[in-house]
């Protein structure tokens, strides 16, 4: 185990320091969210609505599969 850290210590580090970044983030906009919310009037959302992340998520695999489509029909796949 302690060799593991050694020799791995620069990866583990910049992993946990991008977790709580991203944590962070991800608590401070839902904070401002809610702050918004407030300011007009709408409930406060839950940390768990995936409402908006479905809707961007659809978006982007949308987006990854006419890129694909697109790159594999000027390749020449015999699959398009």
């Amino acid at each position: 185990m302690k060799k593991f850290i050694y020799e791995n210590g620069l990866s583990l580090t910049l992993l946990v320091v991008t977790v709580l970044t991203l944590g962070g983030n991800l608590l401070t906009g839902w904070h401002e969210l809610n702050n918004d919310s407030k300011s007009i009037a709408d409930p406060p959302s839950r940390l768990g609505n995936t409402s908006a992340a479905a809707t961007a998520s659809s978006r982007f695999l949308k987006t990854g599969k006419a890129n694909f489509c697109k790159w594999a029909c000027t390749c020449g796949s015999p699959f398009f």
